[in-house]
């Protein structure tokens, strides 16, 4: 199984304004990705916190998510 690293943080380039962070590791016989990206766009306020639970092939197991989203008043 691949080495992952203990965990990942990037902002996005050439979208809208934001940023994600991952925290990736071995789970069982595979790996389990837990995320959060939060945004900036058109006026809106947004946030996905994420959960993907792969097996030993990169095959999708499980997939979670919860979003939220708020409009920004001028």
């Amino acid at each position: 199984m691949a080495s992952l690293p203990e965990s990942a943080a990037w902002h996005l380039v050439d979208a809208h304004q934001g940023f994600e962070v991952l925290f990736p590791r071995r789970d069982r016989d595979g790996y389990r990705f837990d995320g959060h990206s939060v945004g900036v766009e058109e006026g809106e306020l947004w946030s996905v916190r994420y959960t993907l639970e792969i097996d030993a092939g990169w095959m999708a197991r499980s997939a979670d998510r919860r979003a939220d989203v708020r409009t920004v008043l001028p």
